[in-house]
This record gives C-alpha cells, structure tokens and sequence, in this order.
C-alpha cells in the first residue's frame, strides 16, 4: 500500500471516531439533570439518528503527514494520481504513462517498448571481444572463467584440445615400492619395508618391546637391572663394583684385593688352622691342630709336632743369639760356659767371656767393617771392660790397620790398642766414640809378617742393650789389613 493510500485511511477512520463522539454527546441528559435514564423510558425519541451534513477543516486532522493531507486536498483524481511514485527496479509503484498504442509493451527497465519480433530476441557473439549484442535489450561483454565462471581462455582451449578422446576414462594403477596396492584397492606396507629410519623415534638408551600386560602396541623398554648400552651399538652388562669387580661387558669377574675378611670366609672347626698339608698345589683346607702340640714343618708336609720336634726345630745359644743349650754328656764336673762347650771351670769362677777369632779377617778398605764372630751381647744399664789381643799383619810396611767397636745406642766408648809401627816403635789407635777410630798406625816393621797386638776399652751401655761388635780397616784403600786367626776377645761385666 502507498503511502498516500495509508494517509487516506488514517482520515477516514479519524472522521469516523469523530462521528461517533458527536453522537454520544448529543445523547446526554441536560445539565442540572436527575441522574441516569433507561433508554426504555425516553419518550419522544426518533426512531432513527441520521447524521446531519458537515464538514471539517483539513487542520482538524492532526496526525495526518503532509503527503496525506495534500492528498486530501487534492482537486480531483488525477491530481491525487499524480502525487503516487512510479515503479523501480527496487520499488513497487505506478506504471508510467504508455503513450498509448497496441505495439508496445511495459519491459522492467520502465520503459514501454515493442518486444521482438516473433516473441525472440537476436543475440549476436563476437569472439575476439566476447560481446554479446542483444537486438532488444542490453549488450554486455561475456567475462572469462576466474572466480566467478565465465568463458574458456584460448590457452584454457589449446589444453582442452590436447586431451586425447576417452582420457577421462581414468583407471587407478598399482602402487608399487614401499607400499603396495592392486588398483585402487587397500594398500598394504611390503615386508621389510619399515626401516629404523621410517619407524617412531624413541629415546636414547632404550628398546622397542612391551611390558603392559596382554597384546598391545609396543612401547619403549628402559634397560636396567645391571644392563646398559654400550654406546657402539650393543648391549652389554653394566660394570661391577665393590668387593667382586668386572669391567663393563666382560664376563670375567675378579675378587678385589684385601676384601675377603674373615667374616667372609667358610666357617672352621674349633682349634684349626687353615693351611694346604699336602705335597702341591691344592685349596685350603682346615688343619686341626692337637693338644700340647703345634702346627710345622720338619721334612715332610704340615704336621702336629710335639716337644721332641719342637727342640729340632730351635738352634743353639751362640755368643750373639739366645737359643738351646747343647747336649751336655751328662756328668757332674763340667758346666756350661759361654762359648757354648761344657768344660770344668779352673780353680775359682773365670768373670771373663772368651771368643776365639776362627779365620784370618782381611779388610782392605778404609771404612770400618766387621769381624765376623768378634762380638757379644750387652745387656742395658751395664758397663763392661773388654780386651782384646792377639797377632795382626799388613801386605805393605807402609800400609796401617785401626780397629773400633760399634756399640748400642747411647752407648759410651773409650779405649785404644797398641800396634808396632817398626820393630822398635809402637803406635796407639784411639777410640772415643761409637764406630770410629782416631790415628790408625801408619806401617809395619815388614810386610805380610805377625806381629802383635793389644787394646782396652771401657763399654758403657745405657737404656738401651745390644749388639758390642769388633770392626776393622786399612789405612790405605786397596791394601789389605789381616787380623789372624786365633785372635782372642774377652769380656766381663763390671
């Protein structure tokens, strides 16, 4: 509906309401009246209530637009058709004045135009520019296919036309390589096709394996438990540690050194010994060793040995080393003495300890050296007087021999022997401490000849006892120096 039509009808109602107010008004009672009457009880009333002839100004209406009120206004028809619109493409409207005749038709541009003969309209293409002529509406120019379809480019048809006949009757080959496929049927992964390459990576140090329980995908195995990789593509055992050792890999396992105490060994009977009793090589083997006997050794293997083995086994007393007394020969006149014979004491009892020199000493160089068996055992907190005497010679008259005594820690020594120079003089080599002589002789009378000897000295030992030992050298290096044979020491303590 115009808007124009919807003004008319807004007035019309507007008009009507009027009406009807007008009419009720003139219905009441007069001012000042008794109250309310029945309509039955007015006498005198018209049957019917015609309206009377009357009009209103065009201002009365006030809800009416300007379009509506001039629509209103209008002198006639065609005034009021000339205030309606024309119909758009977009809008509905009035059809626009035809002109008249019976050739032409309204077309929906709005225009009144004579169709095409025969009821078609000639289109006429033009390839080079794609325009579409029409002989009865509007030409346009045809686009080529892009986003929105259109026509074929020429280089779009060149393709076309290289299509071979039947090249869209496609048939799907077999697949072939890794994966495989008859058609365009399932694919199946050939045999040996999955390489570690192509498979999931996994972490460093680990397997493809499953340790969920029932069948399932495979998972990833951590090696543990003394297994580990050895970083060269393999697995191996883990390296040993602590008391039994082994190198990573290596199935060779060695008991480390010094740990197997003897909380670890097997347990022993009471009263054994653990030992190997046999001729060769054998393990150990517990060794019961018996009462009032020891465990040794005479000829044969590991045995008990009671008191007579044990006294085989023990050396004699010598002048330097406790041990044994020899096998006396029975009797009751002889007694023991100190160079380990027994022999009947003299008149009286000797004070003196005696040793005999066995073999000549020959000492040729100019440090002080032993002389073997000249020596005897000092005991501590003792002081001891020792001679010595007896013959000497040197293989040069111009080679001198000295002499000293190494004593016992803390010791004090102090003495001098008398050797003769010529045949008629005698020279003095002196002692003051340990293990050092002062002024050896200078020569002998004649070479490689006896001659004698004679010293004393005072010992005296401190806290701690030892070892009193006869020492000799040469006053000229590479000369020797003979003490002879048969050479005496003795000593007391005083």
């Amino acid at each position: 509906m115009s808007r124009a039509l919807i003004e008319v009808d807004r007035l019309r109602r507007s008009v009507k309401a009027l009406t009807e107010r007008v009419a009720w008004l003139s219905r009441r009672p007069a001012s000042g009246g008794g109250g309310s009457v029945a309509w039955g009880d007015v006498t005198g009333k018209p049957s019917t209530f015609p309206p009377s002839a009357h009009g209103h100004a065009i201002s009365d209406i006030t809800d009416a637009s300007a379009a509506g009120q001039a629509f209103l206004t209008a002198a006639d028809d065609a005034a009021q058709t000339a205030l309606l619109n024309t119909f758009t493409s977009s809008l509905k409207g009035l059809a626009p004045a035809s002109g008249g005749g019976t050739s032409n038709f309204l077309r929906a541009d709005g225009t009144w135009v004579a169709p095409p003969a025969g009821g078609s309209t000639d289109l006429t293409y033009t390839a080079v520019t794609r325009l579409l002529e029409s002989s009865t509406g509007t030409d346009v120019t045809l686009p080529l296919v892009g986003a929105d379809p259109g026509l074929m480019s020429a280089a779009d048809k060149t393709k076309l036309d290289g299509i071979a006949s039947g090249a869209n009757n496609y048939v799907h080959p077999n697949h072939t390589g890794d994966v495989t496929s008859t058609g365009d049927g399932a694919t199946v992964i050939a045999n040996d096709a999955v390489t570690f390459a192509k498979m999931q990576d996994i972490p460093t140090d680990s397997l493809i394996g499953r340790d969920t329980t029932l069948t399932g995908n495979p998972e990833t195995i951590t090696v543990t438990g003394g297994i580990e990789f050895s970083g060269a593509g393999s697995i191996r055992t883990s390296a040993f540690t602590g008391d039994v050792t082994k190198a990573a890999g290596d199935t060779v396992t060695t008991i480390a050194i010094n740990v197997v105490n003897n909380n670890k060994l097997a347990d022993m009977a009471a009263n054994t010994l653990k030992g190997n009793a046999t001729a060769g090589i054998a393990d150990p083997a517990d060794l019961p060793v018996n009462t009032n006997s020891f465990v040794g050794r005479l000829t044969g293997n590991i045995e008990n040995l009671g008191g007579t083995e044990a006294t085989t086994l023990l050396d004699v007393f010598t002048s330097s080393l406790k041990g044994l007394a020899p096998a006396s020969g029975g009797g009751t006149t002889n007694f023991l003495r100190a160079d380990g014979t027994w022999a009947a004491p003299g008149g009286g009892s000797d004070p003196w300890s005696y040793v005999a020199l066995a073999a000549n000493s020959v000492v040729s160089t100019t440090a002080l050296a032993d002389v073997t068996g000249m020596s005897f055992t000092a005991l501590a907190n003792t002081a001891y007087e020792v001679e010595i005497f007896g013959a000497f010679q040197t293989a040069a008259t111009t080679t001198g021999i000295g002499v000293a005594f190494d004593v016992p820690t803390g010791a004090a020594v102090s003495g001098l022997t008398l050797f003769p120079s010529s045949n008629t003089a005698v020279l003095a080599s002196q002692q003051r401490a340990d293990n050092a002589d002062i002024a050896p002789t200078t020569g002998v009378g004649t070479a490689n000849t006896n001659f004698p000897f004679w010293g004393k000295y005072l010992i005296i030992v401190a806290g701690t006892g030892g070892t009193v030992q006869l020492r000799q050298r040469s006053e000229i290096a590479g000369s020797n120096t003979t003490l002879v044979a048969g050479s005496r020491m003795k000593w007391r303590a005083i």
